[in-house]
């Protein structure tokens, strides 16, 4: 009895150790959930895609320089352009992606390339299908859910950046800053590689959560622990893998006699001439919109508030794409 209660102090002098090791090395217990504000307010649980933006939703959010950003969705969830669309529409285009083609919390719904696009071509009925912090395989989700109640469509359009890429794999470090940036512990659906290189998809799962992690730096550096063992298999095919899904986007484009193409929309240091290069190989098409990535530049299509693309970003993307769907659909 005495030797079990001696094995069980020195386990609690290990452990307070260890504790205080880790905290003064920085490391601390689990913050509470962030109240993330209209995030929160613009997104509901999905079983399939982990998370979507709420149908008929009218929000307005105020930033820093005092203009007040009006964001609404349809019934089906999709961001609403004000311009209007001819009745006898000649072609139809649907847009998928991520924050950077939805338009994010700071932007009003006319300023979306998508609709500032829409505006520039009336005979063309554009549907915005972006989702905040989608990668290129929950877009595909998206896309596939769409295409089943809907393929009355000509042209498929993905909205691409390079940091999508870790996001299909629900890297660690991505899913712990949506963690601590939700309400509540985020499930993400992700992917994995199976035998021969193939493609295993997986069901939205949460970041690991053991008990206690909000009290001890001990139990939230375990739960950092078990999340990069899920992703980091996965790690060294990241490329590939997000080539693979592009690659089913396409296929899924075409099973409906629709094109496709993927917008290059921004580099953050990536190679992407290698990127655009394994497209071609692939024989997938692009439009390369890349914004330019000088500090001025960089300045002048960021809004502050979160660093994501300003109405000036999305403006120079909807002029590249005007410039660049000759040939993809019928154009008036």
């Amino acid at each position: 009895m005495k030797r079990s209660i001696l094995i069980l102090l020195l386990i609690l002098l290990l452990l307070v150790l260890v504790e205080g090791v880790l905290r003064l090395a920085g490391r601390q217990p689990l913050a509470s959930f962030a109240n993330s504000g209209a995030h929160s307010a613009m997104m509901q649980d999905d079983p399939r895609l982990g998370w979507r933006l709420r149908s008929n939703l009218k929000i307005e959010t105020k930033r820093r320089d005092g203009k007040v950003v009006r964001l609404s969705t349809d019934a089906k969830g999709n961001r609403i352009c004000p311009c209007k669309v001819s009745a006898k529409y000649q072609s139809r285009i649907v847009v998928i992606g991520g924050s950077f083609t939805n338009g994010g919390v700071y932007l009003d719904n006319p300023d979306t390339f998508s609709c500032q696009l829409q505006c520039q071509l009336p005979m063309v009925k554009i549907d915005n299908l972006g989702v905040q912090a989608f990668g290129t395989y929950q877009s595909l989700l998206r896309l596939e859910s769409w295409l089943m109640q809907d393929s009355q469509v000509d042209l498929v359009l993905y909205g691409y950046v390079p940091f999508h890429q870790s996001r299909n794999i629900a890297h660690w470090g991505w899913h712990k800053a949506l963690r601590k940036a939700s309400s509540k512990n985020v499930k993400i659906p992700y992917i994995t590689r199976g035998k021969h290189g193939s493609l295993v998809r997986k069901q939205p799962a949460p970041y690991p959560s053991l008990p206690l992690s909000h009290y001890l730096a001990t139990v939230a550096v375990a739960e950092d622990a078990l999340a990069r063992w899920r992703s980091l298999p996965a790690e060294s095919s990241m490329e590939p893998i997000a080539l693979s899904l592009i690659k089913e986007m396409k296929s899924a484009a075409e099973k409906i006699n629709a094109k496709f193409s993927l917008i290059y929309l921004h580099t953050f240091g990536d190679d992407k001439n290698e990127f655009l290069s394994l497209l071609k190989q692939e024989e997938v098409g692009y439009i390369d919109c890349d914004l330019p990535v000088d500090t001025k530049a960089k300045n002048h299509f960021v809004i502050p508030e979160d660093g994501h693309p300003n109405a000036a970003a999305h403006s120079f993307w909807s002029s590249c794409l005007r410039e660049n769907l000759h040939g993809l659909i019928e154009l008036p």
